[in-house]
């Protein structure tokens, strides 16, 4: 005889409702995680159309809230849907960021460096990245403004760091140690210098 069966024979009312209920809300917490996780989702795809819109209009309206106001407009969002970038332009100079590192890194996959010096092959990494500069040169001292706000340093250093580390690691550079942090140092320094 099931456990359901005995409490309702032996009149255990409290117990069954317990259960009941017990198993009720695992199932709402279930539904929902799921409904909370598409929520999610569709956020982070709204987030993301807005940022790619605004990017595809900076040469006309800059790195500005107002650009991703009209770019949410655009895509037929009412205009306060920029209040999913908490950090307004930031968000936009930072997705720039984000995008151009994920071109430059599938780029130099697929280039041949091995034949090139060491330095060849930086200069040739390095170039491929700043190329992806070429459509927003009037409007990049705005971006870097941005980047020098109290909010925009932490992300600008971080940006830095990680293309730095993705560029030595995919053209081949395996130091280690203290050369490591050197090597490392130089190149953000080189990049910084001709950006």
């Amino acid at each position: 005889m099931s456990s359901l069966r005995r409490a309702i024979k032996n009149g255990n009312y409290n117990n069954l409702a317990s259960r009941l209920f017990s198993s009720a809300s695992l199932i709402n917490n279930v539904e929902f995680a799921q409904m909370e996780r598409t929520s999610h989702d569709k956020l982070l795809e709204t987030r993301e159309k807005i940022l790619e819109c605004s990017l595809n209009q900076v040469s006309q309206k800059g790195w500005t809230l107002q650009n991703l106001m009209d770019s949410a407009n655009m895509l037929g969002y009412p205009s306060v849907t920029h209040g999913i970038l908490p950090n307004g332009e930031l968000d936009l100079v930072s997705h720039f960021l984000d995008k151009s590192m994920k071109e430059t890194i599938f780029s130099i996959k697929q280039e041949d460096f091995t034949n090139l010096a060491s330095k060849e092959k930086l200069r040739k990494a390095l170039t491929i990245r700043l190329k992806l500069n070429t459509s927003f040169l009037s409007t990049l001292p705005e971006a870097f403004a941005i980047l020098a706000s109290t909010k925009g340093i932490p992300i600008a250093l971080d940006k830095l760091l990680t293309l730095v580390d993705q560029v030595s690691w995919n053209i081949g550079d395996k130091t280690s140690g203290m050369d490591w942090y050197s090597r490392r140092l130089s190149i953000a320094g080189l990049y910084t210098s001709t950006g």
